[in-house]
């Protein structure tokens, strides 16, 4: 749908680049030098015509070649009538173009369009449409198919230079393609990497839960066995049997959430390595977009001195992304600072390190930190207290996914620093794993 609310008429977005490729060639025509003959000009829309088929690649430049031949010589015929020709001298002057723009349509479609569109058709197609055009338009213009050899010569370097030009183009262009496809994958991938990153960390946080509710029902059984056996009212009996019951039905409802959150991630995410300087790129990325107006104050600064590969990467992308977050919200609104993202190893370890200068974590609060559900943060006009499950997710994935350790120093109105530290060790016994995974495949 566009913008309007109108479904998208892609006949229409056609004929409007055929409009253009007409308006824009035809405009180019009015510049040119004579060559040979009185009549027969040099220009540089035989240059962008080619070009403009090359990139508007949908277009039919039989269609669009036709189009041309009407509009380019009346361009010319009207500056002519301007510059004092009478109608039929500038008539005379023109109409062999008209001749050329059909020839090098017609040329150009069947040895580029009707083919492979591969680079070299279209380097041949240009130089071939340009020499051919040329020469059907010098016949027209001489009344003779009797072409002397320099003419000949002359027309083939013409055609040869302006090819060789139209080449060079092509190359700049198809390099901006290949920038701007690139441009648009890593978006996506990152993009992707994100919403990988929240689901799985979601996913983790319900699973860690899952045992929860798995001792809970627990309870709830034993109180209802206990209810019977000791021939209590049947009303707590029956209460105590249907509140095991629906314990087990949440317990159902997580596991259809955890399955459909699986299914909707993609699975090649989660088979790639990602190196940890690119997940602190992508981190860094997200944070700019997600805290645009406390990113005026705060400056985020970073230091990382490691590639190792990541296999869980999606997991690392959440603890890094909560905990600067975390650090970007420990300022007030307006309040002035820095986060800071320091990555580096040493002999067996990699060390995550994510500090601020904010208003630091209270002595009262430290032993809580970790807890699930705890927060210190509250909207001021409503007194919500908001939900508090980050630190708890960024703790279980640290230390339960990458066997790792975490802590923190802080002092209040001076700032805090969390530590990660994650034996690299059980990094590449990841990395080792998942390639023997992958060989065992192969032979499969």
């Amino acid at each position: 749908m566009s913008e309007l609310g109108k479904p998208y008429d892609a006949s229409a977005a056609i004929f409007k680049q055929m409009l253009l490729i007409t308006g824009i060639v035809s405009f180019c025509s009015l510049f040119f030098f004579n060559f040979f003959i009185e009549g027969f000009i040099i220009t540089i829309s035989v240059i962008i015509m080619p070009i403009l088929f090359y990139w508007y690649e949908e277009v039919n430049p039989l269609k669009v070649g036709f189009m041309i031949a009407l509009a380019s010589p009346f361009f010319r015929m009207f500056t002519l009538l301007a510059s004092h020709y009478t109608t039929e001298e500038a008539f005379g002057v023109i109409w062999p173009e008209i001749f050329f723009y059909m020839m090098y349509s017609i040329l150009f479609n069947q040895l580029y369009v009707k083919r492979n569109r591969k680079l070299n058709d279209f380097v041949l197609a240009a130089f071939l449409s340009d020499f051919g055009s040329n020469i059907v338009e010098m016949a027209l213009r001489m009344g003779t198919l009797e072409i002397s050899f320099d003419i000949f010569r002359g027309l083939a370097v013409i055609a040869l230079v302006r090819t060789a030009i139209i080449v060079v183009f092509v190359a700049i262009i198809k390099h901006f393609r290949t920038l701007i496809v690139r441009e648009a994958h890593e978006r996506h991938y990152h993009n992707l990497l994100l919403m990988t990153s929240n689901f799985w960390s979601e996913i983790y946080f319900m699973e860690k839960n899952i045992s929860y509710i798995e001792a809970l029902m627990a309870k709830a059984f034993k109180l209802y066995h206990k209810a019977e056996m000791g021939k209590a009212d049947s009303e707590i009996v029956e209460l105590a049997l249907d509140v095991a019951k629906e314990v087990h039905e949440v317990k159902k409802d997580y596991i259809r959430v955890i399955q459909g959150l699986e299914a909707i991630t993609e699975k090649r995410l989660y088979d790639l390595e990602m190196g940890i300087h690119e997940i602190v790129k992508v981190v860094m990325a997200s944070t700019h977009n997600c805290y645009k107006k406390q990113m005026q104050a705060v400056h985020l600064i970073e230091n990382v001195k490691s590639q190792t590969l990541i296999r869980y990467h999606f997991y690392m992308t959440s603890v890094i992304r909560n905990l600067v977050g975390n650090a970007i919200e420990a300022f007030d609104e307006g309040q002035s600072g820095y986060v800071r993202i320091e990555v580096y190893e040493d002999a067996s370890l990699l060390n995550i390190e994510v500090s601020d200068n904010g208003k630091g974590i209270k002595q009262r609060d430290m032993p809580y930190v970790f807890n699930p559900g705890f927060s210190s943060k509250y909207a001021v006009d409503s007194g919500d207290v908001q939900r508090g499950v980050g630190l708890s997710v960024v703790k279980g994935l640290v230390e339960n996914v990458f066997k790792g350790h975490i802590c923190f120093n802080s002092k209040e109105n001076q700032g805090t620093t969390f530590k990660i530290a994650i034996p690299l060790e059980t990094l590449l016994d990841d990395l080792n794993a998942k390639q023997e995974e992958m060989m065992n495949q192969s032979i499969q």
